[in-house]
């Protein structure tokens, strides 16, 4: 969970995901999610986010211009400094990210000294930020 510094002026404040039906949230239109991974607004206890677009790119700069709190991917969050996660109880959103490629693509060999370089590299970049969490 993730807030602008702007909206943190009091962190004690919100320390408990009650509380964020107090927040203005920013999230996706429930009626387009097209994976149910991106359904966690029951996992907060709401059933509406304030602000939504179904874009994380819009997510993210509704979020760090002030506009509410929010999820963030936590790999972006050292890019944003106007960005700090909120101090909730004890709270992980963990999903899945998947690489997909065509079935005729399966043999070609650069392709998949490609995936296996690329599944490893964001390993080794999401391993620390998942630590912090």
């Amino acid at each position: 969970m993730t807030a602008s510094k702007k909206n943190l002026k009091q962190p004690d404040e919100f320390n408990r995901l009650s509380d964020l039906k107090e927040r203005r949230f920013v999230g996706y239109i429930a009626e387009i999610i097209f994976d149910k991974e991106l359904g966690y607004l029951s996992e907060f206890g709401l059933e509406r986010v304030f602000l939504a677009s179904n874009s994380v790119s819009a997510q993210f700069n509704l979020l760090r211009t002030g506009a509410g709190v929010g999820i963030v991917h936590g790999f972006a969050l050292p890019f944003e400094p106007n960005l700090e996660r909120v101090p909730l109880e004890v709270f992980l959103l963990r999903r899945l990210l998947y690489l997909t490629w065509q079935s005729d693509d399966r043999p070609v060999n650069r392709l998949n000294r490609f995936a296996k370089d690329l599944i490893s590299k964001a390993r080794f970049e999401v391993a620390p930020l998942e630590r912090k969490a």
